[in-house]
């Protein structure tokens, strides 16, 4: 009897446990479908339209503006940008020359949810290429790091490279160049810089990044990290640009037309000590047989003072003899 009692009590704990499961359970999916229809409120029903609007609403920002970046880099988001956005070479920008920049590119659009999208969340609060087209940054960066570790710099690979001294590199030469210095050779080299075809596909464009076919020193300068040397490479071409390579001193004439444009001057104008009435420099009267010129007037001709008043012609002749340098004065 009580061993019956035993297995009677086993049977009913079972079942009771095996009800409370139930129940469980039943509570559980109770307390599920009670949430689901609580989550179809009015307002919890907006709050998730307006997330999934958000995010497509992001999307097609983001997707509108890089196509503009497209259209306005000829099919270079990477051209775009350099023309555009880095215009002071440092690489990254904050929100406020983003927000200089887009006016520039003229874009219309949510620009505040458009940085937010488009930049590093975990980063800094700054805006890189690396951010917008990864492939043109790692090329760019690539060939920075070839300038600084073969020659110190993109200023002294330009010096290298341009051996004809025009200072400029077009097309052609700086394929040819990079060929000849070993730079497809260089072990790892990104695919978009593999061979003469990817870079100028994918490299001189963003140093052309105007287009116009050459590529100065100047336009490597971005390459530069060093903002100290950069400055003063930029500078000295400047002064080059102005004056010339060999010109020094405090105000140097700016060419060699510029000289001669100083001599002429002091040889035929006031600038010389010289009335105009006593220039006789071919270049300022024009040839000798020219009927037109001081010099090339016969005899007979009448000159300019001929047809002056006599009081008009004496005041001009002791104007003559005050700047005249045999005048007595």
């Amino acid at each position: 009897m009580a061993a019956d009692g035993e297995e009677s009590a086993v049977i009913e704990g079972a079942a009771s446990s095996s009800f409370e499961e139930a129940m469980g359970a039943l509570v559980a999916g109770i307390k599920q479908k009670r949430d689901d229809f609580e989550d179809r409120s009015e307002a919890a029903m907006r709050a998730k339209l307006r997330a999934q609007v958000g995010e497509r609403t992001s999307k097609r920002e983001v997707d509108r503006f890089l196509a503009l970046m497209r259209e306005r880099g000829n099919g270079s988001i990477a051209v775009a940008w350099r023309r555009y956005f880095d215009s002071d070479g440092d690489g990254e920008l904050d929100f406020n020359e983003f927000c200089h920049a887009l006016v520039e590119l003229r874009y219309e659009g949510d620009v505040i949810r458009l940085w937010h999208d488009l930049s590093n969340p975990e980063g800094p609060d700054v805006l890189g290429l690396e951010d917008l087209d990864k492939e043109s940054a790692a090329a760019l960066d690539f060939f920075g790091r070839w300038c600084y570790d073969k020659f110190g710099g993109p200023a002294e690979f330009f010096q290298v490279i341009d051996d004809d001294g025009s200072d400029s590199l077009t097309v052609d030469e700086f394929a040819a160049g990079l060929n000849d210095l070993g730079f497809f050779e260089v072990e790892d080299i990104p695919e978009a810089l593999k061979n003469e075809q990817a870079v100028l596909e994918n490299l001189y464009p963003l140093l052309d990044s105007g287009g116009t076919g050459a590529c100065s020193c100047e336009q490597l300068m971005f390459l530069e990290t060093d903002k100290e040397k950069r400055g003063k490479v930029l500078r000295e071409l400047a002064r080059i640009r102005e004056y010339g390579k060999d010109v020094g001193g405090g105000e140097p004439l700016k060419s060699n037309a510029a000289k001669m444009l100083h001599k002429i001057a002091h040889r035929t104008t006031p600038l010389g000590g010289h009335h105009w009435a006593t220039v006789t420099d071919e270049v300022a009267i024009g040839e000798p047989t020219s009927p037109t010129s001081p010099g090339g007037r016969s005899r007979g001709a009448l000159s300019p003072k001929s047809t002056l008043s006599g009081s008009l012609r004496g005041k001009m002749a002791k104007q003559d003899k005050r700047v005249s340098p045999t005048g007595g004065h």
